[in-house]
């Protein structure tokens, strides 16, 4: 899980909350941990990676290259963000 670490904690400090609910939630993942979606990234990441972590590799490697996807789309066009996120979760 060592290299996944980096590209979720970039994708948490980066979208807002309601977002990454959506976009997790896209994937089916499920939360054995409540999370405050609205809290700031500090209470969203130890949720978050709990959950990841009770995942099979192929899940979190999915996870992890849908996140490396839209950080690059976000770094080419910053205020396009959102869009990259949701665009990602409808082609989940």
């Amino acid at each position: 899980m060592g290299a996944f670490v980096p590209t979720i904690s970039r994708l948490i400090r980066n979208v807002p909350g309601p977002e990454l609910r959506d976009y997790f939630t896209g994937f089916g993942m499920m939360f054995p941990d409540p999370v405050n979606w609205d809290g700031g990234s500090g209470e969203i990441i130890e949720p978050i990676l709990k959950a990841v972590e009770a995942l099979t590799e192929i899940e979190r490697e999915r996870i992890r290259l849908g996140s490396v996807d839209i950080h690059l789309r976000a770094r080419t066009a910053p205020t396009r963000l959102i869009a990259a996120l949701k665009l990602q979760s409808v082609l989940s």
